[in-house]
């Protein structure tokens, strides 16, 4: 279980840290404060969709449907490709 949270964990990590860098110092805080907001929301939204995906279905289903939706910005690239 404690495996399974370490690329999630180092994404966050990641994202914050290029926030951080990114953006200038008079709006950072508030863009970090809109990030944080993003994620927590998502999380939370997240945990109630497979909760009750969980609830109606299968557990099975649900962890499914969850690690599809991991996967699915990563398949995502081939159609939209980040220009840098």
């Amino acid at each position: 279980m404690a495996a399974s949270q370490v690329r999630p964990t180092g994404l966050l990590s990641t994202l914050n840290a290029t926030i951080q860098l990114v953006l200038p110092e008079w709006v950072r805080a508030r863009g970090l404060s809109y990030y944080l907001v993003a994620v927590s929301l998502g999380q939370a939204v997240g945990g109630i969709v497979r909760g009750a995906l969980a609830g109606r279905l299968d557990l099975r289903i649900a962890l499914l449907t969850a690690a599809g939706a991991c996967c699915s910005p990563r398949s995502s690239l081939a159609w939209f490709p980040c220009r840098t």
